[in-house]
């Protein structure tokens, strides 16, 4: 699911709050005008149970967690520290 599709439906505050990012930086993300950290993919891939991903948000990193082994069809079998370095919330 696209995360534009996802915050249309579910709401974009509440996702931006779960993730710990401002409702305008994740609005930017959802609408194609900034790119979304790794980090701040996996903490989205999380807080939505999966239905916005890893790959639908950066795919040369999906295809790196696949590579190394932290994903396996399509799910993360391995907790990742998605708290760093990622966008702060105004």
């Amino acid at each position: 699911m696209r995360l534009k599709d996802y915050t249309k439906a579910h709401g974009l505050k509440p996702l931006a709050g779960k993730v710990g990012t401002s409702s305008a930086y994740l609005s930017q993300i959802a609408h194609g005008h900034r790119a979304c950290s790794e980090p701040l993919a996996l903490a989205i891939e999380r807080e939505t149970a999966g239905a916005v991903t890893v790959a639908d948000l950066r795919p040369q990193f999906a295809a790196l967690l696949d590579a190394c082994g932290y994903r396996k069809g399509g799910e993360l079998v391995v907790e990742i520290d998605a708290s760093i370095d990622h966008h702060e919330a105004a």
